[in-house]
């Protein structure tokens, strides 16, 4: 399945974030994440991550989760 993805932003090196859309905005909406967060000096966690909005979300959500 192919998608448009805006960048919406860098936090460098410690976040990046974009959406996505599947045909116009506002029918299936998603926000997708990636983090890192430091633990020490030697530890990170990397976390990631999305939401869904739109009016398909209650459709489609078996098949996303």
């Amino acid at each position: 399945m192919d998608f448009n993805l805006t960048l919406k932003g860098i936090k460098s090196p410690q976040e990046m974030i974009w959406t996505s859309q599947i045909f116009l905005p506002g029918v299936l909406d998603g926000e997708h994440y990636f983090r890192i967060e430091k633990v020490t000096a030697e530890k990170v966690i990397f976390r990631q991550g999305e939401r869904y909005s739109g009016i398909l979300l209650y459709l489609t959500w078996p098949v996303i989760k």
